[in-house]
């Protein structure tokens, strides 16, 4: 899906088995990660990573222009990939 390939840098992509194990750990260092964010940060990673909504519908939503909404994906994703390492996750 392309909303996901946003999140290529962040997320490891190889399917093998050891990937496979550690999903459960990817999933609760993601989600404590999630909690770090101000809850509109947070709202706004969610609308496009979790319910892939299109830029302008978080816009809308959001009552932001899209370039603010990029800028914010762009800014929480740098933050993602920040957290990933300090938990030892190899991207």
């Amino acid at each position: 899906m392309l909303v996901l390939e946003e999140l290529d840098e962040c997320i490891p992509s190889e399917d093998n088995v050891e990937n496979i194990v550690l999903d459960e750990d990817l999933n609760n260092i993601i989600n404590s990660f999630l909690h770090t964010l101000p809850e509109r940060e947070r709202n706004i990673f969610l609308a496009r990573y979790w319910y892939s909504n299109p830029l302008a519908e978080i816009a809308r939503q959001f009552f932001m222009k899209e370039n603010n909404v990029k800028a914010s994906l762009f800014r929480s994703r740098k933050k993602l990939k920040t957290h990933l390492e300090k938990e030892g996750v190899s991207l």
